[in-house]
C-alpha cells in the first residue's frame, strides 16, 4: 500500500496469456475451497489472443478476487470469466469473479474498495482480513485506466466483481 501510495508501483507490460493465468488462479483456488461444497468454473475463451498487461498484477487481481469469494461463500459456485470487447475504444478485457456468497449490502458497496475497510468489522466477525485486498486491486486496476465495479446477482444469490482493463497495444 506503500508503494501504491508513494506512486512507486509499476506495471510492467509484455505478452500475458489470460488462460495460462486464469487456470493457475483455478489451480490455486481449489486449495482455498476444498472443504467446502463449492463448484469452480472458469470462462475463457480459446481464441482470446496473447494481450500486453502485466501478467503478475493481472494474477494478483484475480487471486485476490477469487480469493474473497471463497472466504465469503460457504456452497455453490465461483465462476471466473474473460471476456474481449473488441467493439469498444479502446478495446477492453473483462475480468468478472461471480459467487453464490451472501451478496454485499449496497450501502457497504460504496466504502469496500477502501483501504482498510471490512464490511463486517465487529469483532465476531466469521472471516479474517486487513481490508487491503481489493484496495489494492482498485490501485492496480486504475493504474492503466481500467476500472473495478461490483453488484449483486440479483435474484440469485451472492455478488460480482468485474475488472475492465484496456487492452494496451503491442509495443514491439
Amino acid at each position: 500500500v506503500s508503494k501504491i501510495e508513494a506512486g512507486k508501483m509499476d506495471l510492467t507490460f509484455g505478452d500475458a496469456d489470460l488462460g495460462e493465468i486464469v487456470r493457475g488462479v483455478m489451480s490455486t483456488a481449489a486449495g482455498l475451497v476444498k472443504d467446502k461444497p463449492i463448484e469452480l468454473v472458469s470462462h475463457v475463451p480459446e481464441s482470446l489472443p496473447l494481450l500486453q498487461a502485466d501478467s503478475i498484477r493481472v494474477r494478483q487481481i484475480l487471486l485476490n478476487l477469487v480469493s474473497n469469494a471463497a472466504k465469503f461463500t460457504d456452497q455453490g459456485q465461483i465462476e471466473v470469466s474473460v471476456a474481449l470487447m473488441d467493439d469498444v475504444e479502446p478495446p477492453e478485457v473483462l475480468l468478472s469473479v461471480a459467487d453464490t456468497g451472501p451478496g454485499i449490502a449496497p450501502e457497504d458497496q460504496a466504502k469496500l474498495f477502501e483501504p482498510f475497510s471490512q464490511v463486517d468489522a465487529s469483532p465476531t466477525r466469521k472471516t479474517g482480513g486487513t481490508g487491503l485486498g481489493l484496495s489494492i486491486v482498485k490501485h492496480i486496476v486504475e493504474k492503466p485506466g481500467g476500472s473495478v465495479s461490483v453488484r449483486n446477482n440479483d435474484p440469485a444469490p451472492g455478488c460480482t466483481v468485474t475488472v475492465e482493463l484496456p487492452v494496451q497495444e503491442d509495443i514491439r
